[in-house]
């Protein structure tokens, strides 16, 4: 069995943009990826959300022609992978030399939705408001495009990064709401322990937010449309704000590394996933315990004490009822020795890959020697008892730090990393 698993490479395409030293800087200088200008993009529709810097996708792909059949969730999938296997020096004759030995478990939550394809299914709809399924399949869905389907698919993403990659292991997605990038690194962090995989290339991808999930968040009262209302950990916060975001890592056993002389960034020394029903109906002090027992069995799991821990990248999407629980949960078990982060101000929230991109963010304040500030937020939940990293960049030695990952489902995750 194997007992230590690195991550030895990423890639990271967000608001703030495309290469690590953008990220570093980003996160440096305290710069806010979230754009306010409405027509940025050919599908925005959202005044305030955070939007991937534009680009050339066929600069990044290999295989140019392959890009006229990707979404931009599947275009940013591949290219953070190709990013993550650059970066990590691995090649496509390392992959295609041993094609098993490679896997990908990828997470996705918002894709297109029929919405996008409204034609189709109005001249259906009949007066009693059934559809006429005789009409779609023998008529109107002759108006659907070659290959329609495939955007409408949770696995297109890891799909394509295989393709691209000649890559014959394990390969799934997972679809669980927010957390679903997060748990593609803990699952294939448990993947590479349990020897199903030597190798593993894990994170998430989302693009532009789609009409029907933008809808569902605001009937609920989740997102914010403007800056100053959406502040993690701020009392006063109306949401969060929706942004894009690809995210990969590459996952190894310390063996194989080492084997090949490649670079570590952490050690993933500990993960926990669970699951809290009814998470709105749960008052403050228990919800807070469920956040903290998250905590906990990550520490046990990897026989670390919280003392340990150099800072925590928590979640602080900027929904206050969830926000107050994890401070108090961090106050409860770190208490006001820790410093607390959030990237929630700098990027938005990226649906599944928020976990991802705040996991790989973490990694690049360890690797270069900082604690970058949580932004915007004024009046924070517990700010007497917590050390919140506020006002600017924080120089530090950090060895370790525990991130966390809770959506509004009710999925609650966190891994942690040592150097």
């Amino acid at each position: 069995m194997v007992e230590n698993v690195y991550v030895s490479g990423m890639g990271i395409l967000s608001p703030l943009g495309m290469d690590l030293p953008e990220h570093i800087n980003g996160l440096k200088e305290q710069k806010c990826g979230i754009s306010f200008t409405p027509g940025k993009k050919k599908h925005q529709f959202l005044d305030a959300a955070g939007y991937i810097p534009k680009f050339k996708p066929k600069k990044y792909i290999e295989n140019s022609k392959s890009v006229r059949y990707m979404t931009p969730q599947v275009i940013y999938g591949v290219i953070s992978a190709n990013f993550a296997l650059q970066d990590s020096n691995i090649t496509k004759e390392m992959i295609h030399a041993a094609p098993v030995d490679t896997g990908i478990v990828y997470g996705v939550s918002i894709h297109m939705d029929i919405f996008e394809s409204v034609d189709i299914y109005l001249p259906c709809i009949q007066e009693d408001e059934s559809m006429d399924l005789d009409l779609l399949t023998s008529e109107t869905y002759r108006y659907l495009p070659p290959l329609w389907v495939v955007p409408r698919l949770g696995n297109s993403v890891a799909g394509q990064i295989s393709i691209e990659n000649a890559i014959k292991g394990l390969n799934y997605s997972i679809e669980a709401g927010g957390n679903n990038g997060f748990l593609a690194i803990g699952e294939s962090f448990e993947a590479i322990l349990d020897g199903r995989a030597k190798r593993m290339i894990c994170g998430g991808a989302e693009s532009y937010p789609a009409i029907l999930p933008v809808y569902k968040t605001m009937v609920r009262k989740l997102s914010s449309f403007t800056e100053n209302d959406s502040r993690p950990f701020d009392s006063g916060s109306q949401g969060f704000i929706m942004s894009e975001a690809g995210v990969s890592m590459i996952l190894e056993s310390e063996a194989e590394i080492d084997k090949r002389g490649g670079k570590k960034y952490a050690r993933v020394a500990g993960y926990s996933n669970h699951f809290i029903p009814e998470i709105k109906d749960i008052p403050l002090e228990k919800l807070a315990r469920y956040y903290e027992k998250s905590m906990a069995l990550c520490l046990e799991q990897s026989n670390m004490d919280p003392s340990d821990v150099d800072f925590v990248q928590a979640c602080g999407c900027g929904l206050p009822w969830m926000d107050e629980a994890e401070a108090l949960a961090i106050r409860n078990l770190f208490g006001s020795r820790t410093p607390v982060t959030s990237i929630a101000g700098s990027v938005g929230y990226a649906s599944g890959t928020s976990g991802a991109l705040s996991a790989a963010y973490g990694l690049l304040q360890m690797d270069n020697g900082f604690i970058a500030p949580i932004l915007r937020s004024e009046t924070l939940f517990f700010q007497d008892e917590l050390d919140f990293v506020t006002g600017g960049c924080r120089e530090a030695e950090p060895k370790s730090f525990l991130c966390n990952c809770f959506d509004f489902i009710g999925n609650t995750g966190s891994l942690l990393f040592v150097k």
